[in-house]
């Protein structure tokens, strides 16, 4: 609980109280849902979830506990997401029923939310609302910026967000690239501006922030790649990703590769095809930086079969 500076105590009111909550995502990894408290007024910060371990038999994964919530429901304003990770927003179809408030996120992680919803739960509607990093949007008391951060998935935001009582500042996740796939840099300007006006509480990423070194940047796998591809030209290359690693994806398309000999099949279907983000992640890749794969056949893995040993590089 943070109070108001400069504030003897008797006359501090409940209204002079800023209350931070966090409903998962510290000291674990997952199930990440902050809230934020301001007099009669709530935003909540992402709906992730936590995939369940070994010592928990039978079940796939666990979602935060929103009971403080649905008691306060007419108080939640709406949700904020940072990016589209599974530990941010796969908690959402459990969550957004039972408050049924608006849904702010980039285009990417809304794009992925409501394919969730079209998978999970299609009778139920999101009420989405697009916005973007460099944008200001005010949600009730709440002035919140967007800055755009660097992760291993596109279209992430750090969050800045003022209230009357002062500045809180949430980095969403991030890693220190310097060349992303995507070339789109950490606002690392925006974050001192808003430093400069005084922040009463940081919310930052810090996985694996305990160990030694850094986290080499996601354009060194194409040169693996690359490396791989030019030395096995007559073999078939077959690689698996992460469903949601679309910048991963993305440098296998970015990899020299001739255009008669280039597939893609298995979920990769799904994800450019049914998740609606192929604009963002899949056609911006092939249009822009690979035209040598304008034409590229899309193989099932079904059809997969009926092409030879040297038809098929990725």
């Amino acid at each position: 609980m943070i109070t108001q500076k400069n504030v003897s105590r008797k006359k501090i009111h409940k209204e002079n109280y800023l209350h931070f909550i966090p409903l998962g995502g510290v000291g674990e990894i997952g199930k990440n849902m902050y809230v934020i408290e301001y007099d009669d007024n709530i935003i909540v910060i992402d709906a992730g979830l936590k995939f369940a371990d070994q010592s928990m038999p039978g079940i796939d994964f666990i979602v935060p506990d929103i009971s403080y919530l649905e008691k306060n429901r007419e108080k939640v304003l709406g949700i904020i997401l940072t990016h589209g990770h599974e530990d941010h927003i796969g908690a959402l179809t459990s969550v957004l029923p039972r408050l049924n408030v608006p849904l702010y996120g980039t285009s990417l992680t809304l794009g992925m939310v409501s394919q969730k919803f079209s998978d999970e739960l299609p009778n139920y509607i999101p009420n989405l609302k697009e916005i973007h990093a460099g944008i200001t949007v005010d949600i009730g008391p709440f002035k919140i910026r967007l800055m755009s951060v660097t992760h291993s998935i596109p279209d992430g935001v750090g969050i800045s967000i003022e209230t009357p009582i002062g500045r809180i500042l949430h980095s969403g996740d991030f890693k220190f690239d310097s060349t992303p796939i995507d070339n789109i840099l950490t606002d690392y300007a925006g974050f001192a501006e808003e430093g400069k006006k005084g922040v009463l509480l940081l919310l930052s990423d810090s996985t694996n922030a305990e160990k030694a070194g850094f986290t080499p940047s996601e354009s060194v796998i194409g040169g693996t790649l690359e490396r791989i591809f030019r030395a096995y030209k007559s073999r078939r290359i077959i690689i698996s990703a992460f469903m949601y690693k679309s910048l991963q994806i993305s440098t296998c398309c970015i990899s020299p590769m001739p255009k008669e000999e280039t597939g893609f099949f298995g979920d990769i279907e799904k994800l450019f095809s049914k998740i609606n983000f192929c604009a963002i992640a899949f056609a911006f890749f092939v249009s822009k930086k690979t035209p040598h794969l304008r034409g590229s056949r899309l193989i099932t893995i079904f059809s997969a079969a009926v092409y030879s040993s040297k038809s098929i590089k990725c």
